[in-house]
């Protein structure tokens, strides 16, 4: 009987263990999710950001301003106007969008078909 109670307990600490390790790991994973993701949040908040409050909050790096850089998450104000202008005012960029494309396309489409090595040792043993 003595054995069951002490068998319990040592049960009862693993489990308590492995519930702080699990913790620990997630934490530490949320930790560094947040930090691999805070440039993603940080260059989306700052395309809805209007000129004036970029200004605002960037301007010791963009405009050499005395004082200290403000980051924040969330705009104040959320604008579109620079998808607008980016999508609608400058056909440059569809230009310039679609010949990426292009090249995109022409790099991976012969990985696609078995790789580009494997073309090339194709052709080398049909020709012999």
């Amino acid at each position: 009987m003595m054995e069951k109670s002490v068998r319990r307990k040592e049960k009862e600490r693993m489990r308590h263990g492995a519930k702080i390790s699990k913790a620990v790991l997630w934490g530490t994973l949320g930790v560094l999710g947040f930090l691999a993701l805070y440039p993603v949040f940080f260059l989306l908040a700052g395309s809805l950001m209007g000129n004036d409050e970029l200004a605002k909050y960037l301007g010791p790096v963009i405009a050499g301003k005395e004082g200290f850089v403000d980051v924040p998450l969330l705009p104040q104000y959320p604008t579109l106007r620079h998808y607008v202008e980016i999508f609608l005012d400058s056909p440059e960029f569809f230009v310039m969008f679609w010949n990426s494309t292009k090249i995109t396309i022409g790099v991976l489409e012969p990985w696609r078909h078995g790789g580009l090595p494997s073309m090339i040792f194709q052709e080398k043993r049909d020709v012999s």
